[in-house]
């Protein structure tokens, strides 16, 4: 599963590439639920990729991001880093 995210008219998107998983945006100027995101990768049975592969690289490639932003997106990759660290903890 790969996960792509990028920063577009001040929002950030989530754009899954398996077709039976919602695309996911997020904007600061409503309140941000992470629900959804939480429950769409629970039923996942594989590892996610990232697009950029980390925050730093998410950084580099959208510099004009705001502070806001870019602390959702950190706390983003600390969830898809997590799950991969439950996932390689379950299928070992």
């Amino acid at each position: 599963m790969i996960i792509k995210i990028n920063l577009q008219n001040n929002q950030i998107n989530l754009d899954f590439d398996d077709e039976k998983i919602s695309n996911i945006s997020y904007s600061l100027e409503q309140t941000v639920n992470l629900t959804n995101l939480i429950t769409q990768i629970s039923t996942l049975s594989n590892k996610i990729d990232l697009d950029p592969i980390d925050f730093n690289n998410f950084k580099n490639e959208f510099k004009a991001a705001s502070i806001l932003e870019l602390k959702l997106v950190e706390y983003l990759y600390k969830i898809f880093n997590a799950y991969n660290e439950s996932y390689d903890e379950v299928n070992i």
